[in-house]
Parts: C-alpha cells; sequence; structure tokens
C-alpha cells in the first residue's frame, strides 16, 4: 500500500527528545496510512540505535544512516527516500499534533501542491504561545498567495515544518534544500516551493509543536548563522522582490545584536551589498529598525531595537 505520508526526521544528536518526536508520529488520532523516514546524519550520541530500535519495531519505519552532511542533505535524503503522496518534515526535538494526519487528510482531495497549517511553541515548562496562519490560502498559485501576503503585510511560512509537500510536486520541480548554508535553509526552500505551487491551502489549526531549547545551536547566535540567515533573506527577496520581503529582510538585520561587536562586523560587508533592498522599506517596525541603523549604525541599532523591545515587553506585564 502506497503511503499517504512520508514523514522525515533528520536526527543528529538528538537521543534527548527523539523518542517523543517518533512517538508523536505513531500516536496519531486515526489509522492514515504513513511511513515514518528517520536520517541519521552522523550521530554521535544513542540516536542511531534509537532510529535503528524503532525501525525493528514497527515495519512502517525506516532509519537511514549517512556520515554528518547538515540538515539540508538530511532532509533531501529523507525526499528521495519518501515513497508517500504527501511529505512532512519533523524535527527531531519537536511534536506532531495528535489531529495532524487526520487533519490534512482532508484536503488531499483538492490536489494541493501545499497544505500550510499553524503552529505552537513551547517548552518543558509548557506552552508559549499557538499561531495560527491570518492569511489563509483557498487554492490559490503560488504568485496568487505571495501577492494575498503582501497586501496583508505579513509573511507566508518560512519553516519547512509548517506545511504538508506534494511529494510528486517536489520531485517535477526538482525542489530541494540547498546544501551548504546551515540556517534560513528552510525558508529558501518554502519560497522556491511557493514559486512553483499551483495550488497551496491552509488549514486552520496548531498542528505541529515547535519546542524551545535554549541549549540547541540554533538558539545561540555565531557569525555564521546570522550569515546564513540574512544571505537568504536577501536571496528571497532578489526572488520575489517585493516591500514585504524587504520589511523581513531589514528587521532580520537585528539579529546581529546577539553577537560582540567585533563578530558583527565580519558580517557588515554582505550588509552593505544589499543596501538597495532597504530603499523598498514600507512597515512601520522596519522603518523604525532602518532609521535606527542609521543613527546609530548596524550594531548599535540592533541594540537600540533590543532595548525597545524589552521595554515595551516590560510595559505589556
Amino acid at each position: 500500500m502506497v503511503p499517504v505520508f512520508s514523514i522525515i526526521i533528520p536526527v543528529y544528536n538528538a537521543e534527548k527528545y527523539l523518542d517523543k518526536a517518533v512517538e508523536s508520529v505513531l500516536n496519531q488520532s486515526i489509522g492514515v496510512p504513513f511511513e515514518l523516514i528517520l536520517v541519521n546524519d552522523g550521530s554521535r550520541d544513542g540516536s542511531a540505535e534509537i532510529c535503528d530500535r524503532y525501525a525493528l519495531q514497527d515495519h512502517r519505519i525506516r532509519a537511514i544512516h549517512q556520515e554528518n552532511q547538515g540538515v539540508s542533505v538530511a532532509r533531501n535524503t529523507g525526499i528521495a527516500a519518501a515513497r508517500g503522496i504527501y511529505v512532512l518534515f519533523l524535527d527531531s526535538d519537536d511534536l506532531l499534533d495528535g489531529k495532524l494526519m487526520e487533519t490534512v487528510d482532508h484536503f488531499i482531495p483538492l490536489q494541493a501542491d501545499m497544505i500550510e497549517f499553524g503552529w505552537n511553541i513551547f517548552s518543558d515548562a509548557g506552552v508559549k504561545k499557538t499561531n495560527l496562519l491570518t492569511c489563509k490560502a483557498c487554492g490559490e498559485t503560488g504568485e496568487e498567495y505571495l501577492q494575498k501576503h503582501e497586501k496583508s503585510g505579513v509573511m507566508p511560512i518560512v519553516s519547512c515544518w509548517a506545511a504538508a509537500f506534494r511529494r510528486q510536486f517536489l520531485v517535477e520541480n526538482q525542489l530541494l534544500f540547498p546544501v551548504g548554508i546551515s540556517y534560513g535553509e528552510d525558508f529558501r526552500f518554502c519560497m522556491q516551493c511557493i514559486k512553483k505551487a499551483e495550488a497551496i491551502y491552509t488549514a486552520d489549526q496548531a498542528l505541529y509543536w515547535y519546542r524551545v531549547n535554549e541549549s540547541s545551536v540554533t538558539h545561540t547566535p555565531n557569525v555564521k548563522k546570522i550569515r546564513d540567515v540574512l544571505q537568504s533573506c536577501a536571496e528571497m527577496y532578489r526572488l520575489f522582490p517585493s516591500s514585504l520581503l524587504a520589511d523581513y529582510y531589514c528587521l532580520s538585520i537585528w539579529n546581529i545584536e546577539g553577537l560582540k561587536r567585533q563578530d558583527a562586523v565580519q558580517v557588515y560587508g554582505l550588509l552593505q551589498e544589499n543596501r538597495d533592498i532597504l530603499k523598498q522599506v514600507t512597515g512601520a517596525r522596519a522603518k523604525l529598525a532602518l532609521g535606527l541603523y542609521c543613527v546609530f549604525g548596524w550594531y548599535g541599532g540592533a541594540k537600540m531595537l533590543r532595548m525597545l523591545a524589552n521595554i515595551q515587553k516590560r510595559m505589556k506585564g
């Protein structure tokens, strides 16, 4: 039987949470046929053994082992191995909502290339926030979808785990994750998919649980991470020139405040190369950010934005 869903989990030193991620796939509310592909990307902890254990216990689970090549290659390996009608991505420390497959399954007869959905942000201490998509797709093409977002001033999804992708759509358009960057790779992937999509739909529910893991490398700023994110934002603006993506790029510069000043200097060349993008900002927050960059410099402006954000947060209580 051809599985309806192929769930791909890239695994790297994930033994702390991997069991919970896998169990969230196994504990879905209805028995929609699926396969779970665990791509062990050269883990050095007990993750490989966990992958093999699940593969032996359940015929729907496959474990693939490869040398460490990064999350993009791991996801691409999963896409190549997938046989399902739709592909879903799950990070190894996150969870699928118990009703994800049941909900997304209702959209499959519509032949959507992408089915997007909301998500919950949580930590070991509890739920922090539920994010539902305010700009909803009802069968639009990718171009129409982006125009709708442009008018509403809301960014489209930037994380690959916030949508199901029709596998044949990915294969026919050779849509893969970019290799060589460590951060912002799923934003590039999503935007490339949107560019090619003929039909996008939105499920108005939060169907993914994103874990805030403060010890994770993704929450530790470094020059490569900031450079990759800014480069991804700039390249996506070049692909889809719009004030919306210009605003997104402008606000992403804020990330340099997490670096030491001497490290932030290493990103200035990239910022100078893309100054033309800043001429297209229109949003109030982006204009504020741009003004602060102009007055206080890249790093000083980013620090001022952080200070203002902290003040606003305290005032809200």
